[in-house]
Order: C-alpha cells, then structure tokens, then sequence
C-alpha cells in the first residue's frame, strides 16, 4: 500500500499515477493563468486590438505573397524553384495565411473576439516552425530558409503572447 505522498514510478523511472498527473496539470494551469494575468495587465484591451488588428493585415500581406508570386517567395527564402505541385501547395499554404489574417483584422477592428483567431494562427505558424524545424534536421541550411522558421517562431510567440492576454480578459 502507497501514501498519498509516495511516487510511483513506472520501469522508466519517470513519475505516474493520479496524483502525479493532478500535480503537473494543476502546476501548468497555475503558470499559464499567472503568466495571462501579467499580460493582461501590460497591454489593455485599448492597446492590444490595434496590435491584434495590424498582426492581421501583416498576415495578410504575408499569405499574398506566394498566391501572386510563388518562384519569387521560393527565391526569396532560399528554395529551389518549385515544380507546379509546390507552386500549388504554396498557393494554398498564402490563402490560408491570408483567410487567417483578414479573420484577425476583422475580429479586432470590428469589436469581435479575436482569441479564436489567435488560437489558430498561433497553432499554424507552431506548424509551420515544426516543418521547417524537419527540414533543418533533414539538411536544410539556406540562411534565408532558417531566417523563415525563425520568422515562424516568433510569429508563433507573439501569437502565444497575445492568445494569452485575451484569453484572461475573456475570463475576467
């Protein structure tokens, strides 16, 4: 028989059990409300939706880019000139990019809820540092194709910093 204050392990030695899991996820849930509560009151409802909103039309600009010109956005960011398929693929990755931002601009100009859209940006651009982070891993070394996964995992922390700070006003 276990206390409730013994750990178990399981036979990689890493700690399990309910109380464990109660721990770890009380303990993130307690960060993350702490940390979109200092956000929160660092940048106010006034001062986030310009911000918010202005983030949408850069989102915009960004996902129109390889919609209207796909080899110059390759070239741009040190990628061979694609074959129709990644032109394609290209094409559909700006419009998303583009729908994402007009629906950010839209929620923050227009009094809207905008956390939503954080959400998804923030969870798109992760995606998008995760699949550059592969190819790194893979051989890529352009300075202009790490320039555009470090592009990506800033977006991805602003989009983070901002979700957060919404989310506590949807909250409070």
């Amino acid at each position: 028989m276990r206390l409730p204050t013994q750990r178990a392990t399981d036979l990689s030695g890493r700690l399990t059990g309910p109380l464990t899991t109660r721990l770890a996820t009380g303990l993130s849930e307690r960060l993350s409300e702490r940390l979109s509560e200092r956000l929160s009151e660092r940048l106010s409802e006034r001062r986030r939706r310009p911000l918010v909103a202005g983030l949408g039309l850069g989102t915009v600009a960004f996902g129109a880019a390889p919609v209207l010109a796909p080899r110059l956005f390759a070239r741009l960011f040190g990628m061979a000139a694609p074959d129709h398929a990644t032109i394609s693929l290209m094409r559909s990755l700006g419009v998303r990019d583009a729908v994402l931002g007009m629906g950010l601009w839209s929620a923050a100009s227009h009094g809207g809820t905008y956390a939503p859209w954080l959400l998804a940006r923030l969870l798109t651009d992760g995606g998008d540092t995760v699949a550059v982070g592969l190819a790194v891993a893979r051989g890529a070394r352009h300075p202009r194709f790490l320039a555009l996964g470090g592009l990506a995992l800033g977006a991805a922390l602003c989009d983070a910093t901002l979700y957060l700070a919404a989310r506590r006003v949807r909250r409070g």
